[in-house]
């Protein structure tokens, strides 16, 4: 079995380490609390998987919670994540030596990779990935034969697998302009894209056999931290003790008074 090469070396440079944590993992303070939405799983390329049509989920940020009108918003952090990745087997099934290409790419501009609400769209970028099971230059090669025995290195039964991800991308600066009044109700945002994934065998010349199992899916993740201030609570007075007894000597006093009235007119 031959060592197979992918792309991940190739990517590690591209992969966004943030020192957030992502969906509310902090906890709440007397200031603050965290709200979230997400759909997939980071680096699973079996969860959420990307429709042949495209992507388009929506998450819900849910509205700020007054208590009752004892808390008053004061303050709306928006951190907005996502990530793509895309994993397969292309095996080569017959005897003829086989070259295997695979690429996950955003081909449209109409249809970019993003997330928006109502009133902001922002963009994560484009993809464009590949990788090949050789990737031999025709131009290092004095003739065609040499070139193409190096190319077409998959024999049978042999496999090449490719590897791609993003890596965890934040993007949330754009969101930083919401109005944070608008999370007095329910927030929705939209998460689309198409995301082309292409796999091929080649032979050099007769016929081509091969099998493929591929798969790409997408994750996203928001979360709105919320920062409030607590309304001061009503202040109920309460009698001191002194109060109390001088109260209860001009109720004997008054009821005294009636008696000793009482006792005149009658």
């Amino acid at each position: 079995m031959k060592k197979l090469f992918t792309a991940a070396a190739l990517l590690m440079a591209s992969i966004n380490v943030l020192a957030v944590p992502i969906v509310c993992s902090s906890a709440d303070t007397a200031t603050t609390y965290c709200v979230s939405d997400k759909y997939g799983e980071h680096g699973n390329t079996q969860d959420a998987q990307v429709p042949s049509n495209g992507l388009n989920t929506s998450l819900t940020i849910a509205a700020f919670d007054d208590l009752g009108g004892t808390r008053t918003l004061t303050g709306v952090v928006i951190n907005v994540f996502g990530s793509v990745d895309s994993a397969g087997t292309i095996k080569n099934n017959i005897a003829s030596p086989t070259y295997a290409l695979a690429s996950v790419a955003t081909p449209f501009t109409f249809a970019p990779w993003q997330v928006k609400t109502n009133e902001i769209t922002s963009e994560f970028g484009a993809l464009d990935f590949s990788d090949q099971s050789s990737d031999v230059v025709r131009a290092d090669y004095d003739t065609e034969e040499e070139y193409n025995a190096d190319k077409y290195n998959l024999n049978q039964d042999d496999e090449f697998n490719w590897d791609f991800t993003t890596g965890l991308i934040e993007n949330s600066d754009a969101f930083s302009a919401l109005d944070i009044s608008v999370f007095n109700s329910d927030v929705m945002f939209n998460y689309s894209g198409y995301f082309q994934t292409v796999f091929e065998g080649q032979i050099d010349s007769g016929n081509a056999n091969y099998s493929t199992i591929g798969s790409t899916a997408s994750f996203g993740a928001v979360e709105a931290i919320y920062t409030y201030e607590t309304s001061a609570s009503p202040v109920t007075a309460v009698p001191e003790p002194v109060s109390i007894l001088m109260f209860g000597f001009g109720l004997i006093g008054l009821s005294q008074t009636r008696k000793a009235k009482k006792c005149l007119i009658g």
